[in-house]
């Protein structure tokens, strides 16, 4: 018994070993090739490309078609698995690689039909467009050729790489769609279930789209918060009271929004050229979604040089400077889709998409269409919607960036804007001329009729093509010289009408943010990078002030901390993690009975999804409402927020822990890790960045809480690029074998300056033409 034992144990230590060595033999082998000269097929003329130390790579090539092959063997050779995920996203064939485990989510994207939709979208590119793309789509084929094994993933996933077609490239731009935009039009669900709840002006204090104390817009004025409601329209008395301790935490069910950008012109500058700071938010990850290069190539008007964060999969510079322009997004939040609630009437037809599952059965899946587009959900009552969203239009993908990459000002980048194919976006530019500007980058379409709740189809308005370059609202060179966002509402009006009120993220970012350059002049690039790094807590200062107020000497210890808080989201203070922790008591304690009360209409709402404003009206109670707002279970306001305050020391001390140890940086720490350690964790020590605390939160400049946050860093003067700071979280690649693994990282986490172009090159790889 005890020699089969042993038997036994050796095996599967024999296998463990053999998994182990086939594991370290397929990430060496995957590894991206640094030093050669290889012949391949596709460019026109050699192709020079010189990585630094940190991996980031200097392309030279003899035309942009050139340049894009380059830039396409190396997306392949450093990140193909995730432009594979990437496209299986937009097109919904994740169980194809995955398993039938990742089924629902592929259902729920194959509605959208975008893989039929990136087919029509390729035949309507224009020549140009073509040429670069079919150059981009020969450098990946050839990358991944190249490479002495797959990537090191489909190893772990026990399947092979497929090539990449030249839709797949829009399927990337689509999955942008998927992941910065309302694409179940939950916002408008959400809040037509709170007023099917609750009466009008209840539900109008609710959900609020502004907040008149915080609000930043680049034109127009605040939103003020609506009267609040009487015990004639509703009593929260009435209401059944939350038994359980109040959350002092978020329910984080996605990703919060983040990004921000703002350029100043060079009358505020020391050097005296116009200025960009740009740091895009994303989830963290390894590898980084973007991925930094700078391409060299000449034509018959001299050489062009474009340098900044490329997206792989596809062939555009997303965000940079070409020496003569800069440029740099956040997400615009706008409202891109319309709810319209099926009835009898509505023409409906139905066809079939097939779903090829890994080891399983292919699955065939019913899609329902209206003459509005896709049937996207059912309500608890079983009413069907349809969505009309920006993405499923023709024109909503193509290479329009190439014409922004071109721009000599930015006058040229404004009217390039209009035509450029991904989700809406603010864009800011600066030129090596001192001028500034704003506007949206993505198609806008022209609404007939605006709605911020689902329709009837009779009551849908129309949607009329696109806005031209003229009817796009945009700022050009403002007298303040300055000009930001920060993904909260940018504009009033007539202008507001075209957008519509979206998913606005708060405007305390966006307020700290402008209120900083109104302070600031001759600015440096070091100064912009200081206020990408700002994590103070100025929103907070009045819930700290309320918390205090409240304090006694019952409670010393937590009145001690909150006293020197500091006034900074800190890793070693516990007075901002108190102060915190209050704020979102509060709100559990305040809206969660009128939230259970909407959930008996539909188990599904959530509140959370309505719009991001919610601090206007819970100040408002917090500061002394009446009597009949005031949460069951409480007799006065006062009681209320002292049982929040309590709430706070328990969350504290959670375990027996002392509260000296509750600080911030225990609760935020960063979660930047590979899909396949969230799987199989022992991979971890390898593929993930280290689990350090974090700086910042929401609500101010250094929006980082965990898994989300600045995924990269730029700061560039238009022909200053040599002075320009560049940071990508995680490093280039995310091979643990590769000698720059990593590389950068701790730059991007200490937040210390980076330069923005690639330094001196250390590897070199040549590719030369058949």
């Amino acid at each position: 018994m005890l020699f089969w034992l042993l038997l036994f144990i050796g095996a599967i230590v024999g296998l463990a070993v053999l998994l182990g060595a086939g594991a370290y033999i397929a990430v060496r082998r995957s590894r991206p090739i640094l030093n050669a000269t290889l012949r391949v097929s596709g460019p026109s003329a050699e192709i020079l490309i010189r990585r630094d130390a940190q991996g980031v790579p200097a392309i030279t090539a003899l035309n942009r078609a050139d340049a894009a092959f380059g830039c396409g063997f190396l997306h392949a050779q450093e990140r193909f698995f995730q432009m594979d995920v990437s496209r299986r996203i937009g097109a919904g064939e994740l169980a194809e690689l995955f398993g039938s485990k990742i089924l629902p989510i592929d259902r729920m994207l194959r509605v959208h039909q975008f893989r039929k939709r990136a087919r029509r979208a390729l035949e309507s590119l224009d020549q140009e467009s073509l040429k670069l793309l079919r150059a981009y789509t020969a450098g990946v084929n050839s990358g991944l050729r190249s490479l002495a094994g797959k990537p090191f993933e489909y190893f772990l996933t026990f399947s092979k790489p497929r090539p990449w077609l030249e839709e797949d490239s829009l399927l990337t731009a689509y999955s942008l769609y998927i992941l910065l935009q309302d694409g179940r039009g939950d916002q408008k669900y959400h809040l037509q279930t709170l007023y099917d709840a609750l009466p009008k002006e209840l539900a109008d204090f609710l959900a609020v789209p502004g907040d008149e104390d915080w609000d930043a817009p680049l034109m127009g004025e605040s939103i003020p918060c609506p009267k609040t409601p009487g015990p004639e329209i509703f009593s929260f008395r009435d209401l059944t009271p939350i038994t359980r301790e109040p959350r002092c935490e978020p329910v984080m069910k996605g990703m919060p929004n983040g990004s921000n950008c703002w350029v100043v012109s060079g009358e505020r500058t020391a050097h005296g050229g116009a200025m960009l700071a740009n740091d895009l938010h994303l989830g963290f990850s390894m590898p980084n979604t973007f991925f930094r290069a700078s391409l060299q190539y000449g034509d018959a008007n001299g050489t062009n040089r474009l340098t900044g964060f490329t997206l792989p999969g596809y062939p555009c510079m997303v965000t940079g400077s070409n020496e003569k322009v800069a440029w740099g997004f956040s997400n615009s939040a706008a409202d891109w889709v319309d709810l319209i609630a099926v009835d009898a009437d509505t023409e409906t037809s139905t066809e079939v998409e097939e779903i090829h599952v890994k080891g399983g059965k292919t699955e065939r899946l019913e899609t329902q269409s209206t003459p509005f587009g896709p049937i996207i959900r059912t309500n608890a009552k079983g009413h069907k919607f349809a969505e009309r969203w920006v993405a499923h239009c023709p024109g909503a993908v193509n290479l329009g960036l190439f014409d922004v990459e071109h721009a000599r000002t930015v006058r040229d980048v404004l009217t390039a804007a209009a035509g450029c194919g991904i989700p809406g976006q603010n864009i800011h530019a600066a030129d090596s001329a001192g001028d500034i500007g704003w506007t949206i980058a993505g198609r806008i379409p022209r609404r007939t009729r605006y709605s911020r709740l689902p329709t009837s189809p009779a009551e849908a308005g129309d949607w009329d093509g696109w806005l031209s370059a003229e009817e796009y609202p945009a700022i050009y060179n403002p007298v303040s010289g300055k000009l930001s966002t920060a993904n909260a509402r940018t504009v009033s009006g007539a202008d507001l009408a075209k957008l519509g009120h979206g998913f606005y993220i708060h405007g305390a970012r966006a307020h700290q943010i402008r209120d900083a350059l109104d302070r600031m002049d001759k600015v440096s690039e070091r100064d912009f990078l200081a206020m990408q790094l700002d994590d103070r807590a100025v929103f907070l200062g009045r819930w700290r002030d309320l918390l205090l107020s409240l304090l006694d000497d019952q409670r010393a210890e937590l009145k001690r901390y909150v006293e020197n808080w500091q006034g900074r989201a800190a890793t070693d203070s516990v007075g901002y993690r108190a102060v915190r922790a209050f704020r979102y008591a509060v709100k559990d304690l305040v809206f969660s009975p009128a939230i259970e009360y909407v959930r008996k209409q539909d188990p599904d709402f959530d509140y959370d999804e309505i719009g991001d404003q919610w601090e206007a009206p819970l100040w408002r109670l917090a500061c002394g409402g009446p009597a009949h707002l005031i949460p069951p279970g409480f007799f006065t306001w006062r009681e209320c927020l002292l049982a929040a305050a309590d709430a706070v020391i328990p969350y504290l001390t959670k375990g027996g822990k002392p509260m000296a140890e509750s600080t911030w940086g225990e609760s935020n720490r960063l979660k930047m890790r590979h899909a396949f350690s969230m799987v199989m964790p022992f991979l971890g020590r390898w593929l993930d960045m280290p689990p350090v605390p974090l700086n910042g939160d929401l609500n101010m400049p250094l929006s980082q809480i965990g898994m989300h946050g600045p995924v990269q860093r730029m700061i560039v003067a238009p022909g200053r690029e040599k002075d320009g700071i560049g940071h990508l979280a995680g490093g280039q690649t995310p091979n643990p074998q590769s000698p720059y693994f990593g590389a950068g990282h701790d730059l991007w986490r200490r937040g210390e300056p980076a330069p923005f172009l690639p330094g001196e090159g250390r590897y070199e790889l040549r590719l030369t033409p058949e």
